[in-house]
């Protein structure tokens, strides 16, 4: 398997429905991640959301990111953008995308080394879709870089969105 293949079943799980592991972080992490290896500097695998967003370091901390995306922006999806060109190289991948979801529950909370301005402080779950004002759910634009190990599998993931 590639590193597009690998690419291409991750995103599935996220956006089809039809699949029996949809939205399912402990599949996702478990089949498509790289093995905890605390002996590199960060560990990985990793997750991080835009330059300055919480870091996820090591499988456990991963899937904590996915469920907390899948159960506060539900239904979420990653929709990569068609035409768009990919960032490629030998171990990296990156995609340009929209990403679609309605506010369906709170975020990491103040003290859990994962907070994340503004979505920490939002008081209540609006219902309301992702876009980039309050009357826009036509999602929010977004870039995601995937860095594979010689196996295939994803080392790390940084998600560049624009939050605010």
């Amino acid at each position: 398997m590639a590193n597009a293949d690998t690419l291409r079943l991750f995103v599935d799980v996220i956006n089809n429905p039809a699949n029996p592991h949809f939205q399912d972080q402990d599949f996702l992490v478990d089949t498509y991640f790289c093995a905890d290896n605390p002996a590199v500097n960060p560990l990985i695998p990793c997750a991080g959301i835009t330059d300055h967003g919480p870091t996820f370091k090591g499988r456990a901390d991963v899937k904590s990111l996915f469920q907390r995306l899948f159960a506060t922006f539900r239904p979420m999806a990653w929709v990569p953008v068609p035409g768009a060109p990919q960032l490629t190289g030998a171990s990296n991948i990156g995609i340009q995308m929209t990403v679609t979801g309605l506010f369906q529950g709170g975020w990491f909370p103040i003290g859990s080394g994962h907070e994340s301005a503004p979505l920490t402080q939002l008081a209540a779950a609006t219902g309301k879709g992702l876009g980039r004002s309050r009357r826009d759910a036509s999602g929010l634009p977004a870039f995601a870089v995937f860095t594979f190990n010689a196996g295939t599998l994803i080392q790390q993931l940084q998600i560049y969105t624009d939050r605010y």
